[in-house]
């Protein structure tokens, strides 16, 4: 028997159609003049080639941008086995076995065929135009005969009657002819219904008219549109009038595990202040999720803020339409937005294709509509707090200092924020994880807010860091100087890593359990406590206690580094002092070398004194450590050195003492004897030295 073989458009424009291979020259692609032409954002111009052979099927990608998947692995060439789903970009096909050879003799409703253009009557749907570019021709479709008595025809099936079995038809029978071209109507008709999505679909709905939307142009996706698949996801959005909940089109999303569809609309203009309202019909089937998300971006200055997105909650398992909504007020230094649509079908996607690990999504009249003004979520000074979504930013007159700060759990995506707990208070805004464990708190901290650096306090003191970093034990960063300085306090020890791009700082901390981060914009008492502590120090050096000077400037650096001609003045004095005392400490070498080359145990005893003089004045020190080092030092050396002499003097005491005993001078003898026992401990015994 001989066979051949159709691939069936699971979505998109040409959704339910089915398109014969034959030889090796099928192809896949964009571009006009492809075997299969798929008008979708996702599909290359010349994306794949299907190839026939005594084997079967083999399809290889030609090098196409968004990558050609059998099942949810990724291809280069492979075969490619009857009942598989191929996709190209984000259109899905499956790859049918047609039988070539059946029994025509029968006629009546079994003569029902799929026919080319040679006299048959055709009943079949008008192509529809694909947003975006124009429609070429359809391939004409075939399919074998079926029997009479078969079920209801798959969706979106082509149905013709060959004019040959409706003339045999009518030999037999007009009420056979009539029979066969009601059967046909009826099958369009099926097909017509299923090819809308039965009750999935919308039945025809007039597309909506929204006053204030800023996404007028293909806001529900019938005509040329300005909306992009971004190249975050695996997977890509496409157009699909089983998608549709209003018009003729929708766009629709199949996933599988590990995969992911990011879709965008165009950028609009927006302004400060300004309520952006998001709002899409949306469906969701299976294990996917969809979250609303509006992304910020600032078109017009020299130095632009961070782009961010804020998202909504996720939305999975609704299986009618639903309509989405997502809000935020336009915060201070954005004025460009736009709506992203996120889909997603959690896993690592590396076993065999799972019907519990796959989804499907689709999404219609997707708008964003702007509204009143928004206000500051906190006002303190010239600093403004602005919270957006899930999000919070900062800013100082015009200038963006923080963006996109937002809590999540640790192994989630930007997009998966939790909401904020804020509380203004007197010096700042504080935040309150709600105590939970896991919880990571992101930022930027933008290059307006980076004057002065950004520095770390905590186990290491004060670091001010310049390139990526991570640290352990941090409570406090400290950004900026002067009167544009900022402190995030994080309030347990945390750790925190830091990636420096483009002049910003996007910040990581893994917050400890109970901590409850506070961004601090007013520092009067810390500036006063600052103060206090240099008039402290400086009172200190001028009384020669130097280890207490040196003290209270690292206290100062370490706890109050908010005033920056201070934090100068401590690194400078530290400095001096601490070179100053080492320096000491070093001249000891060289007279400590003289008092062991010469055997002087009284010059050992003034080194030791002067290095216990050192160790006073900057007790408390590194100088003092050092000091008492050299004391130690000293000591030992010393103490070798007057045992060695002792034992030397004895030798030559006792070496008088038995001349004066040969001379029989008795007197002398006994005070020698006394003299060795109670000056080193030597007993010779009353009579005669041994």
């Amino acid at each position: 028997m001989l066979h051949r073989y159709s691939l069936r458009v699971e979505n998109g424009a040409l959704e339910g159609q089915s398109f014969p291979i034959e030889g090796d020259g099928f192809t896949v692609g964009r571009k006009s003049g492809s075997s299969l032409q798929l008008a979708d954002a996702s599909v290359s111009g010349s994306h794949a080639r299907l190839s026939v052979d005594d084997q079967g099927i083999s399809v290889r990608d030609l090098g196409s941008t968004n990558g050609t998947r059998i099942g949810s692995a990724k291809i280069l060439e492979a075969r490619l086995e009857v009942g598989q789903r191929v996709t190209f970009g984000a259109i899905h096909c499956t790859l049918s076995q047609v039988d070539a050879e059946q029994d025509h003799d029968s006629g009546g409703m079994d003569d029902i065929v799929l026919e080319g253009d040679s006299g048959e009557l055709t009943l079949e749907e008008p192509a529809r135009p694909i947003p975006g570019s124009v429609p070429a021709r359809a391939p004409q479709v075939r399919a074998e005969p079926t029997p009479a008595l078969a079920s209801a025809p798959a969706e979106s099936e082509q149905h013709t009657i060959s004019a040959e079995n409706l003339a045999r038809a009518k030999k037999k029978s007009p009420l056979g002819a009539l029979l066969l071209v009601l059967l046909a109507a009826g099958s369009a008709g099926a097909w017509w219904a299923m090819s809308r999505g039965g009750d999935e679909s919308s039945g025809g709905r007039p597309v909506p008219a929204l006053v204030g939307n800023l996404l007028e142009d293909g806001f529900s996706f019938e005509g040329p549109n300005d909306w992009d698949a971004l190249d975050e996801g695996e997977a890509a959005f496409g157009s699909s009038a089983r998608a549709a909940y209003s018009g003729e089109l929708g766009l629709s999303a199949s996933l599988v595990a590990g995969e992911s569809a990011v879709h965008a609309s165009q950028w609009v203009d927006v302004r400060h202040s300004q309520q952006l309202v998001a709002s899409a019909r949306v469906r969701v089937s299976g294990a996917a999720q969809l979250r609303l998300g509006i992304e910020l971006a600032r078109g017009s200055q020299t130095q632009d803020p961070t782009p961010y997105a804020s998202f909504g909650d996720a939305i999975s398992q609704s299986p009618a339409f639903a309509e989405q909504t997502l809000s935020l007020a336009v915060p201070q230094g954005y004025d460009r937005a736009r709506l992203l649509l996120a889909a997603v079908v959690e896993g690592d996607g590396g076993g065999e294709d799972d019907p519990d690990d796959a989804g499907r999504v689709s999404v219609d009249d997707a708008s964003l509509v702007s509204s009143g003004g928004g206000e500051p979520r906190a006002v303190l000074d010239e600093y403004r707090f602005f919270e957006t979504g899930r999000h919070l930013n900062l800013f100082k007159v015009d200038a963006t200092l923080l963006s996109g700060m937002h809590l999540r759990q640790a192994g989630t995506r930007a997009r998966a924020a939790i909401d904020l707990q804020l509380t203004e208070e007197a010096n700042g805004v504080r935040l309150d994880p709600g105590g939970g464990a896991g919880l990571l708190l992101v930022w930027t901290a933008e290059p307006s807010s980076l004057d002065g650096g950004l520095a770390t306090m905590g186990e290491g003191g004060y670091a001010l860091q310049q390139e990526d970093f991570e640290a352990q034990g941090v409570t406090d960063l400290v950004l900026g100087k002067g009167v544009n300085l900022l402190r995030v306090a994080l309030g347990e020890p945390s750790n925190v890593r830091g990636l420096s791009k483009a002049g910003a700082f996007h910040v990581t901390v893994e917050l400890s359990s109970g901590a409850k981060p506070l961004i601090q914009v007013r520092f009067q008492e810390e500036r006063t406590t600052a103060i206090n502590l240099a008039a402290d120090a400086e009172a200190a050096e001028r009384t020669g206690r130097l280890g207490e000077c040196l003290t209270l400037w690292q206290q100062l650096l370490d706890r109050y580094p908010f005033e920056d001609h201070l934090v100068q003045r401590a690194e400078s004095q530290r400095a001096i002092l601490l070179r100053t005392g080492f320096e000491a400490v070093r001249s000891l070498e060289g007279q400590i070398e003289r008092a062991s080359f010469f055997r002087l145990a009284g010059l050992y005893r003034e080194c030791r004194n002067h290095a216990r003089d050192i160790a006073g004045r900057y007790a408390g020190s590194e100088v003092e450590s050092g000091a008492q080092a050299m004391v130690a030092r000293v000591d030992e050396d010393l103490a070798a050195l007057e045992t060695d002499l002792d034992r030397r003097e004895v030798q030559r005491l006792q070496s008088i003492l038995q001349t004066l005993e040969s001379r029989d001078a008795k007197g002398l003898v006994a005070r020698m004897r006394s003299y060795l026992q109670e000056e080193y401990h030597v007993s010779l015994g009353s009579g005669e030295n041994q």
